[in-house]
């Protein structure tokens, strides 16, 4: 969480989805709602595991993921 937390300053975000191929994805963000001290607050990270009991091949995997978050963010997701 210290590293995501720092990339998140560096780069202004307040989120963050690090890919972890077959084992799936962790997420990253503050505990805190208020946008204007984000970056002050303790991150939460959920881990959301594959759903395949295997994965044979993974490539390209995180592209799917950023599709499909991206679609949500633009539909209305939070």
């Amino acid at each position: 969480p210290s590293v995501a937390s720092g990339l998140m300053q560096a780069l202004h975000t307040r989120g963050m989805a690090v890919t972890m191929g077959g084992k799936g994805v962790v997420l990253f963000h503050p505990r805190e709602a208020d946008p204007a001290e984000w970056f002050k607050a303790r991150l939460r990270s959920e881990h959301i595991p594959t759903l395949a009991e295997h994965a044979a091949d993974v490539v390209g995997a995180g592209d799917a993921l950023l599709a499909a978050a991206t679609l949500a963010l633009l539909g209305g997701a939070t």
